[in-house]
């Protein structure tokens, strides 16, 4: 790919549709970046959920289950009586 011969991939366009986060690691993944590879958007979308759910999982808020105990949890899983 070379500016010259006009076969460059604008980033920008993935930037505003998918947030340069997922550009960056969906680069990262492609391969070695030396080597140097074809632009293939095939798989940028499953990475933008997939990072869209980390996301929304950090950001849940913690809610203790009331019904399990961590004591007795792990009282039960080593024995003491």
């Amino acid at each position: 790919m070379s500016k010259s011969k006009g076969n460059v991939v604008n980033p920008d366009e993935y930037v505003a549709a998918l947030g340069a986060d997922t550009v960056r690691a969906y680069l990262m993944f492609v391969g070695p970046w030396e080597q140097g590879r074809r632009w293939d958007d095939s798989g940028i979308s499953g990475l933008s959920r997939f990072l869209n759910r980390v996301w929304a999982l950090a950001l849940e808020p913690y809610r203790p289950s009331s019904h399990l105990s961590l004591d007795g949890e792990i009282r039960e899983r080593v024995r003491i009586p």
